[in-house]
């Protein structure tokens, strides 16, 4: 009897045990994606229509949908002649995701979600983050008619070097692809017209923690917040993961726009020092034969997009 006893004891300890461990762990875990905000329904959107794309790197090819042209005539319409934008880096990507077969994409700026559509075709999982919730809606309406939904996580969020509210702005009106993210006080200072209602921002570390994996190939188009996502994140303390690969526009941090990139060489010297190297990304919608590595000493001067590769990532075209 007395046996029995200590064994129901026992059994009653390890049960209050593992109640306590799932409480802890599910806490956690809400505490991690509390500075993301993940969609589960999406506004109704009324494509264009939707496009087969060009077949890309590997073979890939899948449907997007499109924005009406007089509102996007820049990404939906050259999709709309060409069958893909900016095919050639979306190649990149697809390659960089095929060597690294555990890895998820992160897709910082997604748009109409031309890197994300094609990833999640090549069945790899994604995480695309935008600050309009209608670019998201279209990325979604892809998916779903390209059935690969079960790929893709959506963020309805602004990225920058911190939380914030931030404010979209837009200046052409048949451009909505160049819609860029200004701070509360600043949008208020200068009397600004929003785009569209204010948006909470998150950081590039909250969303790794997010995705809560080892390695993550990144692409980011955040007109001109790219410094501040990356720099920040660099030179701060943070969990080891691993990001072999950074496909970054460049032109607008080049030139400093809105004043989001002052310090462009402390985020290249900031790079450097961990151990990534620059290779410039080509134009155009085809598979790219070569990139070609960047010299140090011209890296203010480079037009073109660019991919930092970290010294320990395999070689893609070069």
């Amino acid at each position: 009897m007395g046996n029995k006893k200590f064994f129901f004891a026992l059994l009653f300890l390890f049960a209050i045990c593992f109640v306590m461990w799932t409480l802890i762990n599910l806490a956690g875990k809400t505490l991690r994606n509390t500075n993301v905000s993940e969609l589960q329904s999406f506004p109704i959107i009324e494509p264009y229509k939707c496009k087969e794309t060009n077949e890309l790197y590997g073979g890939i090819k899948t449907q997007i949908c499109l924005k009406p042209l007089e509102v996007d005539r820049w990404i939906s319409r050259k999709i709309d002649d060409w069958g893909s934008w900016e095919g050639s880096k979306v190649s990149v990507v697809l390659k960089a995701m095929s060597v690294y077969p555990t890895a998820v994409f992160l897709d910082i700026g997604c748009n109409i979600g031309m890197y994300t559509v094609m990833v999640a075709a090549a069945g790899r999982r994604v995480v695309a983050v935008d600050a309009m919730l209608v670019n998201l809606a279209y990325v979604h309406h892809s998916l779903m008619v390209g059935n690969t939904t079960q790929y893709v996580r959506l963020l309805h969020n602004a990225v920058s070097e911190k939380r914030e509210t931030l404010f979209p702005v837009l200046g052409d009106l048949s451009n909505q692809g160049a819609t860029r993210m200004v701070p509360e006080q600043i949008f208020k200072e200068k009397n600004m017209k929003a785009a569209g209602p204010p948006v909470n921002s998150t950081t590039l570390l909250d969303i790794l923690n997010f995705i809560n994996t080892d390695i993550v190939v990144i692409k980011m188009d955040v007109e001109g917040f790219e410094c501040k996502v990356l720099h920040t994140y660099l030179i701060n303390d943070h969990p080891p993961f691993y990001l072999p690969y950074i496909n970054m526009e460049w032109m607008h941090i080049r030139t400093n726009k809105d004043s989001n990139c002052p310090d462009l060489l402390d985020m290249v010297d900031a790079l450097y020092s961990a151990s990534y190297q620059p290779y410039e990304l080509p134009a155009g919608q085809s598979v790219p034969n070569t990139l070609k590595p960047i010299d140090r000493a011209n890296i203010e001067n480079i037009q073109r997009d660019i991919l930092w590769a970290h010294k320990d990532a395999p070689a893609l075209f070069w």
